[in-house]
């Protein structure tokens, strides 16, 4: 159904999504798989982002790699950051309104 009160998502000419749900107002071009992106979220151009999500207003960069991860609300993460890894157990997670520089790596 259209709710007319927020925008749609948007998805860019380099974007994919395969598997995830991709909130009102979110906005991706990069790629996604098996995630969920809030309201209002953003992925830039070449970042690569599998079995996480991303809160509302958070946003990432771009060629930022993100594999099972949580990244809370109003985070901005820097270009070429790596957060977690696809063989981890557990999920790496960022908190609320944390600012990651770029090229940082949690893994």
């Amino acid at each position: 159904s259209v709710n007319y009160n927020h925008p749609p998502v948007f998805l860019g000419e380099h974007s994919t999504a395969h598997s995830s749900l991709l909130g009102a107002g979110s906005w991706v071009d990069g790629s996604v798989t098996n995630c969920v992106l809030s309201f209002g979220a953003v992925v830039e151009e070449g970042a690569v982002l599998s079995r996480s999500v991303i809160m509302p207003g958070a946003r990432i960069g771009r060629g930022v790699r993100i594999h099972k991860a949580m990244v809370g609300e109003g985070a901005v993460i820097g270009d070429n950051c790596e957060i977690g890894s696809p063989d981890q157990e557990g999920i790496t997670v960022v908190d609320s309104m944390v600012r990651m520089p770029e090229g940082s790596k949690i893994l």
